[in-house]
Order: C-alpha cells, then sequence, then structure tokens
C-alpha cells in the first residue's frame, strides 16, 4: 500500500501598512477557496484537478496572520507559485509569504512557534529602545 506524500506550508499574510492587521472575517474556507480560484485561473482545469484532492488550509490565525496549507509533494511548486501570484484577499492588498516547507504539521508548529518568537524579541527590542531614548 503506497502513501500519499504531504508537504506542508506555513505561510504568512502580509496585509497593506494602510489597512487593518487582523480580519475577523477571513476564515480557512475563504482563504482556500481563493487559492483554488487562483490555480484555476493561472494552470486551468489541469492544474485544479491535480491538486484539488490534497488542498487544504489546515490552520488558519487570525491574530498572527500565519495559515498552514497541506499540499501534494508532486504539486508544491504549484502551489507555491499560485501563493506568489495571489495580491487580494477579500478586495484588499496583501502579499503572501512562504515561510516554511516541511513534510509534517509539526515541523511548521515548531517554525510558526520560532518565527513568532523571533519577532518578539525584535518587538522587545526597539520597545527598550525608545524607552531608553525618551527622558
Amino acid at each position: 500500500m503506497v502513501r500519499f506524500k504531504n508537504r506542508y506550508l506555513l505561510v504568512r499574510v502580509v496585509w497593506d501598512e494602510h489597512q487593518r492587521l487582523v480580519d475577523e472575517t477571513l476564515n480557512a474556507y475563504k482563504l482556500l477557496k481563493q487559492l483554488q480560484s487562483t490555480i484555476h485561473a493561472e494552470f486551468g482545469d489541469y492544474g485544479l484537478a491535480c491538486v484539488q484532492s490534497s488542498l487544504q488550509v489546515k490552520y488558519w490565525n487570525n491574530k498572527t496572520n500565519m495559515m498552514v496549507v497541506r499540499c501534494a509533494r508532486d504539486h508544491t511548486k504549484m502551489v507555491l507559485a499560485t501563493l506568489a501570484l495571489i495580491r487580494k484577499l477579500q478586495q484588499r492588498n496583501v502579499a503572501l509569504q512562504v515561510v516554511h516547507v516541511g513534510g509534517t504539521i509539526r515541523s511548521c508548529h515548531k517554525k510558526a512557534l520560532e518565527y513568532d518568537e523571533g519577532i518578539l524579541r525584535l518587538m522587545t527590542k526597539e520597545l527598550v529602545s525608545q524607552m531608553e531614548g525618551k527622558p
């Protein structure tokens, strides 16, 4: 029996700086539909048929703007190209930044924690330097 090989993509949604950073109306289903429609527009029926059985948004967090996308290992490059082509979500300008590509969801979870800790350290350093600069 052959097992399906998947890849898990840790993706950060970067909103346009003039817009709200947290969007409560966005959910995993809407993100999946946007991915599927972009794949269909760029790669046609064949591309959509290739990825549709395995494509899934496993995790979405509104607060950190991070999501985990599962796709078949054979079609990872197609999904990565699609993520790079998405420029709008719900009529808002965005950029999707792939942080990590892993073979398990556990590796994506670890990388997400490391990524968030790095951002917190950077924000803490900036805050301390701003407070030291003020009288």
